[in-house]
């Protein structure tokens, strides 16, 4: 009777020891990041947006800048290169609608 509870008591720590073993390497197989496929789709990218003329960029400054209050200061808009321009206009409306960014 002895003989039998210590081969039970064997078979159960050597179960037990499989079983922290085969558990131990299916939790490092879940943690570690799935593998990319070998041949991903290429990434699409979105069409660039239309570039503002000058005098567009003029007219979208006047109407942001007047929607806050101020007066348009000729000398400082002809002062503004276009780059400039877009920028400010850019952070202008972002002002009233933060979820419109302008990216030229």
């Amino acid at each position: 009777m002895i003989n039998e509870l210590k081969k039970n008591c064997a078979i159960a720590l050597v179960a037990l020891s499989i079983g922290i073993i085969a558990g131990y390497f299916v939790s490092e197989s879940l943690s570690k990041p799935t593998a990319i496929a070998t041949n991903p789709a290429p990434a699409t990218t979105a069409p660039a947006a239309q570039k503002l003329t000058r005098n567009e960029l003029e007219q979208r400054y006047i109407k942001a800048v007047v929607r806050q209050g101020f007066r348009v200061d000729e000398t400082n808009l002809n002062a503004l290169t276009d780059k400039q321009l877009n920028d400010e206009v850019a952070r202008l409306e972002a002002i009233f609608n933060p979820k419109i960014t302008n990216s030229n």
